[in-house]
């Protein structure tokens, strides 16, 4: 809580930049027609998360889930920083529906070069 706050006073000062997403933790797969577009949820235990669940930041809110077991291949790691801010690694590429390839690092949207859809764009950016 004093660290969700801490954030948004930096954020509201500008001192740093807006965070899109906030992560959310469930030992069950959330309810797609509830999850809401500023959302990861990781899917798991803290010490065995299994997915990572969000929308797309593109026009098409396709439904990501990335493995997050580093003994399946391709697998994605999720971290937070110390204001809670999530980065996922590697790059997401969206090969069909909206051909999206960005990060997310810090909370924020971050396209690649080869993106082939709009990304909506980050507050503040």
């Amino acid at each position: 809580m004093v660290i969700s706050s801490l954030r948004l006073a930096l954020e509201w000062f500008e001192l740093i930049r807006q965070s899109r997403y906030r992560l959310q933790h469930s030992h069950t797969q959330p309810d797609l027609e509830l999850l809401d577009a500023e959302t990861i949820v990781v899917v798991g235990s803290f010490s065995a998360p299994k997915w990572a669940v969000f929308r797309c930041p593109g026009n098409c809110s396709t439904v990501y889930r990335l493995s997050l077991n580093a003994d399946q291949s391709p697998h994605w790691r999720v971290s937070v920083d110390w204001l809670g801010r999530p980065s996922c690694s590697p790059s997401i590429h969206q090969k069909s529906a909206c051909h999206a390839h960005f990060w997310i690092r810090a909370g924020r949207v971050q396209q690649c070069r080869d993106n082939g859809c709009v990304v909506a764009r980050d507050h503040k950016a």
